[in-house]
């Protein structure tokens, strides 16, 4: 992380969960915790396909209030040191994160095109409310 700190403009804090809560916390323990703190936005890698119990972290994010950019899978996938030079790349775009409504969920992915080039992919899942299902006519003939 401090690597990525020192290629950035602006001054950021840079936490890892680790370091902030303690080894081996539960999504469903901290996120609520930042959550209640505000101002956080959480990178991570966990896009929550592969939580077969629990809450999922995205889910998570979005319940408590917790802005998040998820790094694709083919970025998650490269060198640490690939990974700290596309954040840094995409660094204009992340710092205003803050600024979108809490909760909302951002995508990081690399779009194999003209070498790689950067895409963002803005998801805001609204929670509609779903219309009732209707009973089948009972009525007798």
């Amino acid at each position: 992380m401090l690597k990525l700190e020192s290629l950035l403009s602006t001054p950021v804090m840079f936490e890892h969960t680790v370091d902030k809560f303690g080894q081996g916390q539960k999504d469903e323990d901290w996120i609520p915790k930042l959550g209640s703190e505000g101002g956080w936005v959480v990178i991570t890698a966990d896009a929550g396909k592969q939580s077969k119990r629990g809450h999922k972290l995205p889910d998570l994010c979005r319940e408590f209030h917790v802005t998040h950019l998820i790094l694709s899978s083919k970025l998650h996938h490269k060198s640490a040191s690939e990974k700290v030079r596309w954040i840094a790349a995409a660094w204009v775009f992340i710092e205003t994160l803050h600024d979108e409504p809490p909760g909302s969920r951002f995508q990081l992915r690399l779009k194999p095109g003209k070498g790689m080039s950067l895409t963002v992919k803005v998801e805001r899942k609204v929670t509609a409310k779903k219309k009732p299902k209707k009973k089948p006519d009972s009525g007798t003939t």
